[in-house]
């Protein structure tokens, strides 16, 4: 998976949205403003041979556990 194919598909989960707010070239994907991917706690080299579906997995745990702890309300209106 290359920094494209990454950043499409974190962007094509519902409600998605990206920005740099760190700086040029720090890419942050967020669900209802809680980032769900970011290359900062863990680190994930993308062309590190690491299984393109490995990566999918990652990316969707850490989706789901953001999209988990919103509030109901923001949850329905965001999602």
């Amino acid at each position: 998976m290359d920094l494209e194919q990454f950043r499409e598909y974190c962007l094509s989960k519902v409600a998605a949205t990206e920005n740099m707010p760190f700086g040029e070239g720090v890419l942050v994907f967020k669900v209802a403003g809680k980032i769900f991917a970011l290359e900062h706690w863990n680190t994930v080299e993308l062309d590190s041979g690491i299984p393109e579906t490995e990566l999918r997995k990652m990316i969707d745990h850490s989706y789901e556990l953001v999209v988990q702890k919103l509030p109901r309300k923001v949850r329905r209106q965001s999602l």
